[in-house]
């Protein structure tokens, strides 16, 4: 596996990380009653480089296959296994398997919300 390290060695080049958003969704989540919600902004960060330089183009024809896997992570969720702020970086982590399971032009680093709310 490559490394992304910088040429410092401590990871990835911060002028090089460029991000995508996913778009706002609504998802239900598994709580009894059907009374219970999620609304995030998912934001793919990844370095643009050399192994990843069709990844973009990639989640811009594939952002609605993404979106579904993204759907799916989160409806098998209940309300306490996703209320902040302890989740958020466990839900951004499997997110991020989960959507790297589905690309083929690189990896994304990581998973941020511009918007995450519970209700």
């Amino acid at each position: 596996m490559k490394s992304t390290a910088n040429a410092k060695g401590t990871g990835p080049d911060p002028e090089k990380l460029v991000t995508y958003s996913m778009g706002s969704l609504l998802v239900n989540l598994a709580d009894s009653g059907g009374n219970s919600f999620m609304r995030l902004t998912p934001v793919l960060e990844y370095e643009q480089n050399k192994e990843n330089k069709k990844l973009g183009e990639e989640l811009t024809k594939n952002k609605v296959i993404l979106q579904d896997c993204i759907i799916r992570v989160i409806r098998k969720k209940k309300l306490k296994d996703v209320q902040p702020p302890e989740s958020i970086d466990k839900v951004a982590e499997e997110l991020k398997t989960e959507i790297n399971s589905q690309l083929r032009h690189g990896k994304i680093l990581r998973v941020y919300f511009s918007e995450y709310l519970t209700q």
